[in-house]
């Protein structure tokens, strides 16, 4: 697949991740571990989530250039710098769930922006020009210790939700289970992209 496409991947599964995590935000059910934890940090100091998330990703860059820079490219950049912006743009747009917390109604809407969220993070993954700072921890993890990718996303997910949770985010039942289901949904998805782009030649990255 050509260097056009690939970033053409990247975009779309972007703004669906964008869209995905909206979705949960909607259902009061709590959001995916890192989300939260960039509310919870824009809540406390006061400033809208697009640039809190692009501050707390230029943070976390410097530690993947120093231990992954393998991982680091244009995806990296376009996500860290845009994620928030497209988060806050579906914020806008996309109505309440208005359903009691723990309806089946609501739980199905959660239960669907997790897997468009998962099927967005896989499409930008499997796009292979590098990953959000966050996303890429697990991955170098493996560089230096033995596991599976996954094992250390849940791992990374519920540090990440337990800070979240101590700085007052937007914590609930959801993210937990996102904490716990993101990985494994997401490397099913990876594995579906790369039915639907079978000329895709995987690397490095596609062990998870």
């Amino acid at each position: 697949m050509d260097r056009k496409k690939r970033i053409l991947m990247l975009i779309i599964g972007v703004m669906i991740i964008g869209l995905g995590t909206t979705i949960c935000l909607k259902t009061s059910l709590g959001i995916d571990p890192f989300n939260a934890f960039c509310v919870s940090i824009s809540q406390m100091i006061s400033m809208d989530l697009g640039p809190t998330t692009v501050m707390i990703n230029g943070i976390l860059i410097v530690f993947i250039f120093m231990f992954g820079r393998s991982f680091i490219g244009f995806g990296t950049v376009f996500t860290m710098m845009t994620i928030g912006y497209f988060i806050s743009f579906f914020d806008w747009i996309l109505p309440d769930a208005n359903y009691p917390t723990f309806s089946i109604a609501n739980i199905l809407i959660f239960i669907i922006g997790m897997s468009v969220m998962c099927f967005g993070v896989a499409l930008y993954f499997e796009s292979q020009l590098g990953m959000a700072p966050y996303d890429c921890f697990a991955f170098v993890a493996t560089k230096y210790f033995p596991g599976k990718t996954f094992v250390y996303r849940i791992a990374i997910d519920c540090t990440a939700s337990l800070m979240a949770f101590i700085l007052g985010g937007p914590i609930s039942v959801g993210t937990v289970i996102l904490a716990g289901g993101l990985g494994p949904l997401i490397d099913f998805f990876r594995g579906l992209v790369n039915k639907i782009f079978p000329t895709l030649e995987m690397k490095e990255h596609r062990e998870c």
